[in-house]
């Protein structure tokens, strides 16, 4: 997403160059038209926000690029990657401009769950950032923040009464970093599977993955049981000559986490 939206700074006057990163985005869209977002349907519904910057990524203006997410549970909802209006001096503002943003989606995703009677307080906001972190617990304007505009602050009050709580999260498990900046292909594979993003080709084998997770949990012989079948217990039995192998492997894809 954060590709896209960097061309799309350019189209009112493109290049060659710009036609180059076009040409390249569509081929690892051709390389991933499997990969698809899963939304498991037994996942709790508990709200979390990401936000992330990228200080003066931008270098024709030396503009930051915000990016946040929210996942409901371990589906993810909302994500957006855009360029911030003005030039921030410092990491930590435009990290902190960055966590604003996240805290007008929260509150806007709160008013849409309550329509189905869902109330949360206190919805975590994760941030990689400790100074901007406390520049929302200190209400004292000194020379480093001063020249902040004033809507950047609302989270202030939003963090005091409640309805949101900011807390640290370290860079290594910062999901929004894909929205910010390109992003190592380690980096980039890790950052999919924290979202939920997925192969689908590979759907079937995650359905074999979920009956090793009830194996290990109920075991075979309760699992038979309680689905009545004594084709899922030869259907089960395959697995457990490679459960140590299958279970790796299903860790690997934050499986446990879905489950």
């Amino acid at each position: 997403m954060f590709d896209v939206c960097l061309c799309a700074r350019f189209q009112s006057c493109p290049k060659e160059s710009h036609l180059k990163a076009a040409k390249r985005i569509l081929k690892y869209m051709k390389g991933t038209i499997s990969m698809g977002l899963w939304y498991p349907s037994l996942s709790a519904i508990h709200l979390v926000g990401y936000s992330d910057s990228d200080f003066a990524g931008f270098k024709l203006n030396r503009k930051s690029t915000s990016g946040t997410c929210h996942l409901l549970g371990s589906s993810l909802i909302s994500w957006h990657s855009k360029k911030q209006a003005c030039v921030a001096l410092s990491t930590a503002e435009a990290e902190y401009i960055a966590a604003g943003s996240c805290c007008a989606q929260i509150l806007w995703i709160n008013q849409q769950l309550e329509d189905f009677g869902v109330k949360m307080s206190k919805v975590p906001l994760l941030c990689d950032n400790t100074s901007a972190i406390n520049l929302t617990k200190n209400h004292i304007q000194h020379s480093r923040t001063k020249h902040i505009e004033i809507r950047h602050h609302f989270i202030r009050a939003h963090i005091a009464n409640g309805d949101c709580e900011i807390k640290f999260v370290s860079t290594e498990r910062q999901p929004a970093d894909i929205f910010t900046k390109p992003l190592s292909k380690d980096r980039l594979y890790s950052s999919r599977n924290e979202l939920g993003i997925l192969d689908m080709m590979l759907y079937p084998s995650y359905i074999l993955f979920c009956f090793v997770y009830l194996m290990r949990q109920i075991g075979g012989e309760e699992l038979r049981k309680a689905v009545g079948s004594c084709n899922v217990m030869l259907f089960c039995s395959g697995f457990q000559q490679n459960f140590n192998r299958l279970s790796l492997y299903y860790n690997r894809l934050f499986l446990c986490r879905f489950c």
